[in-house]
């Protein structure tokens, strides 16, 4: 193989290992903000129920808890399709910021490793692979016979 395929294949290995340190990143940050996009349907409704719970809170006397589901059955009642809306819009929002960094993060990872990789001179370092392995099956002979007595 000549010298000029064997540094794109250096290239294409640097850029392998970008990709793969990106995915990771990519993961990371995927599940952190999945975590708040499904928390956020909570948060929603709680944050919509919570006048319902603070007059329901108020209610005293005979009768009070009847009262009192009739205050959250009204107002669950009248607010369920703007509510579970509200939730729903919240959550997409929050998938289009997701969206919306994971390609902004693509963008600035990929253009930064593929300028690295294309801004490195014709002289890369050399293929030592074979010296390597010579190397390597010396370490083996060494570990297999500790005591060359």
């Amino acid at each position: 193989m000549n010298k000029t395929y064997k540094d794109v294949r250096l290239q294409l290995r640097f850029l392998k290992t970008e990709e793969a340190k990106l995915k990771t990143k990519l993961k990371k940050i995927i599940r952190e903000d999945k975590k708040k996009v499904y928390s956020s349907l909570t948060s929603t409704i709680e944050e919509n129920m919570q006048k319902c719970y603070t007059d329901a809170a108020v209610i005293k006397g005979v009768g009070s808890l009847e009262n009192m589901r009739c205050t959250i059955k009204k107002h669950v009642h009248d607010k369920k399709d703007t509510m579970f809306q509200m939730a729903k819009d919240n959550m997409l929002e929050l998938l289009k910021k997701l969206r919306g960094k994971i390609l902004e993060k693509l963008k600035e990872t990929l253009k930064e490793s593929i300028e690295l990789s294309l801004g490195t001179d014709d002289c890369s370092f050399p293929d030592v692979s074979l010296e390597l392995d010579r190397v390597e099956t010396f370490y083996s002979q060494l570990e297999a016979n500790p005591n060359p007595n």
